[in-house]
């Protein structure tokens, strides 16, 4: 294709990626009624009918065929006429960006699980009360799970069959999806991520070297986002209520942590003083469930993670989530939202 052919086939997709994201911020009740609701239900179900048909994630793949052909393309071209290949390079990067926004992406642009007006400001007495809730849950399970309250709560199977679990789910916030664990599981670990969806096949990919405690939630948020909800504090959210409905004592359990991490380290931030008062009322089998999950990310840490990360908040803050990556603790108000309004009853009563 020629300078001037692909200079208009650019500026066409430039145009049509602008006006999609335009449209997609000002009128997001027309996105969730005509796109969130109806085209991308469609299309998850399209592609995972075929997707789901291997054990394995053909979304990691196709990253490793997309890597290595760019490097081919690379090493291959005649770069003589350098503003030329350019310009057939972005083209694939418009290209990518469409299919990413059309697939998946534009979900980031959806209305919120909670209306503004009900999403209030949380007091510290709220986020007090929370936090306690979250240490209660947590002992209580903590006590049928476990044969003693210094030993902590293990589970049983393998990780292929606790996500099978929860793919299986009747809970009342059942979460339509199927999770797979990645094919780079290990880089994941030394970037610091638990698990991401493919945008383009849809697949959810879960680390699957971290601890089992740990699995549950991620896969139920990864599964989240196979539904629609883009945005980190609602898959979050989502996960969370999947799991916390979930019949099985261990997957409550796996939630009551999820739930009490997320407030805690919140609380500390606000008041110190009553957030170690509410950590040492956890039973010393729970501090170990958290012990082993910190060891593994401590053993994995390393100099690039935090560049890993600030790349991901980016990411986040250029598809609409103000907050980037501290949009995840943003699931603390949707908590408290949930158990004072939806619930229709007092933190401190439950």
């Amino acid at each position: 294709m020629k300078t001037k052919s692909l200079l208009l086939l650019n500026s066409t997709l430039l145009l049509l990626l602008y006006g999609m994201i335009w449209v997609a911020s000002n009128y997001p009740v027309y996105l969730e009624a005509f796109y969130s609701n109806s085209i991308y239900p469609l299309l998850f179900e399209v592609r995972s009918l075929y997707f789901n048909l291997f054990p394995f994630s053909l979304g990691d793949i196709t990253y490793a065929v997309i890597f290595l052909s760019i490097l081919y393309w690379i090493k291959t071209t005649n770069w003589k006429n350098c503003f030329l290949n350019l310009l057939r390079f972005v083209t694939g990067i418009l290209l990518l960006l469409l299919w990413f926004q059309l697939s998946w992406g534009l979900n980031y642009y959806r209305q919120p699980i909670f209306k503004k007006k009900e999403l209030k400001p949380y007091s510290d007495e709220d986020l007090t009360d929370i936090s306690r809730f979250f240490a209660l849950e947590s002992n209580r399970l903590h006590l049928q799970l476990s044969k003693g309250d210094s030993l902590p709560v293990q589970l049983n199977g393998s990780k292929k069959e606790t996500i099978k679990r929860l793919e299986t789910s009747p809970s009342q916030y059942k979460i339509e999806g199927k999770a797979k664990i990645s094919l780079y599981s290990l880089p994941l670990s030394y970037m610091g991520f638990t698990g991401y969806l493919n945008p383009f096949t849809l697949e959810a990919q879960v680390n699957g070297r971290m601890p089992k405690i740990n699995l549950l939630l991620t896969t139920a948020h990864e599964m989240a986002h196979q539904q629609g909800y883009a945005a980190e504090n609602e898959a979050n959210f989502m996960g969370f209520l999947h799991c916390y409905q979930h019949p099985a004592l261990d997957i409550q359990y796996a939630a009551a942590l999820f739930g009490f991490r997320y407030t805690y380290n919140e609380l500390y931030k606000a008041n110190p003083t009553v957030a170690r008062e509410i950590l040492c009322s956890l039973y010393p089998g729970i501090l170990k469930n958290f012990k082993a999950s910190s060891d593994f990310w401590q053993k994995h840490k390393n100099p690039l993670e935090p560049l890993f990360k600030k790349s991901y908040d980016r990411y986040l803050k250029i598809n609409n989530q103000r907050l980037g990556i501290q949009s995840y603790n943003a699931v603390v108000s949707l908590l408290i939202t949930y158990f004072k309004v939806e619930a229709n009853k007092p933190l401190s009563e439950k």
